[in-house]
């Protein structure tokens, strides 16, 4: 099962990432040394409605479509895989 409140506090403590609130209790993961041009947000949550969205290939997908991502730890491991593609230059 998958904790938000953790991953929020797992990604506000890591220098490599921005938490920003994106109206009110919504949020976006940002990497930060991003060396391409398309927007660095890693992930988008929303915890009062349980709302959760990775990036994959480009398009944002509900985490209930990933069967692949059921912990912390997957969302952790696929977050860190998007930054990598984003630190390698084009």
């Amino acid at each position: 099962m998958i904790n938000v409140n953790s991953l929020l506090a797992y990604y506000k403590g890591n220098p490599d990432y921005v938490v920003k609130t994106v109206k009110g209790t919504d949020y976006n993961i940002e990497f930060r040394k991003s060396l391409h041009s398309r927007k660095n947000v890693l992930a988008e949550l929303y915890p009062n409605t349980g709302r959760f969205y990775l990036n994959k290939n480009g398009e944002w997908i509900n985490i209930n479509k990933l069967p692949e991502v059921q912990t912390d730890a997957d969302v952790i491991a696929w977050i860190e895989k998007d930054s990598k593609s984003l630190c390698k230059k084009a």
